[in-house]
């Protein structure tokens, strides 16, 4: 893409992203809670995030899936993504730097088998029309999606960060099988 760094596509887009209204953002997280509801339904044990206040916001999606009893979050632990099975949806803990809400290791349970996991919704700052992705720089979902072999994993944004261009992918990056853009 026109060669420019990752680096320099982040700072972009996550400016892009924070200029958005507030009536786009709510537009994009109706419409994305309308259509995960029915997209999800076929899923046991989905694997969601906790969205950055500039995300569509999950909330209503993961409260959906704990009360179906399908609900897993990630945990930031030394440089790497935990998963956990939500047991206690009043229990999530808020991460001091991020501002998201994680698992409670006390009342939630680590899923070991991450073969278990049949869905994975993937957010990302820039996706391209070859199902890649450029993340927030830490490589947290770089190094988590490689254990999730059964995943169906699917990236969620606002269509203004997508691209028609092809992200220069290095070979750590993984492919997504879907992107859904609102």
């Amino acid at each position: 893409m026109n060669n420019l760094s990752k680096q320099t596509l982040r700072k972009k887009y996550n400016i892009l992203r924070k200029t958005l209204s507030i009536n786009r953002k709510k537009e994009a997280t109706n419409n994305a809670t309308f259509y995960l509801k029915e997209c999800l339904q076929n899923f046991n044990n989905i694997l969601s995030f906790s969205s950055l206040t500039d995300e569509i916001n999950l909330w209503e999606i993961n409260e959906l899936l704990f009360y179906q009893k399908k609900l897993n979050l990630p945990k930031i632990f030394n440089k790497h993504l935990k998963i956990y099975k939500i047991e206690n949806f009043k229990n999530l803990q808020k991460h001091p730097k991020l501002s998201i809400f994680e698992p409670n290791p006390i009342t939630d349970i680590e899923i070991l088998d991450l073969n278990s996991i049949d869905c994975v919704l993937v957010p990302g700052l820039l996706f391209d029309q070859s199902q890649h992705r450029i993340g927030y720089g830490g490589g947290y979902y770089d190094k988590l999606l490689p254990h999730l072999k059964n995943a169906s994993k699917i990236g969620l944004c606002f269509k203004e960060q997508t691209i028609l261009q092809s992200i220069q992918a290095s070979n750590s990056d993984i492919s997504l099988d879907k992107i859904l853009s609102f």
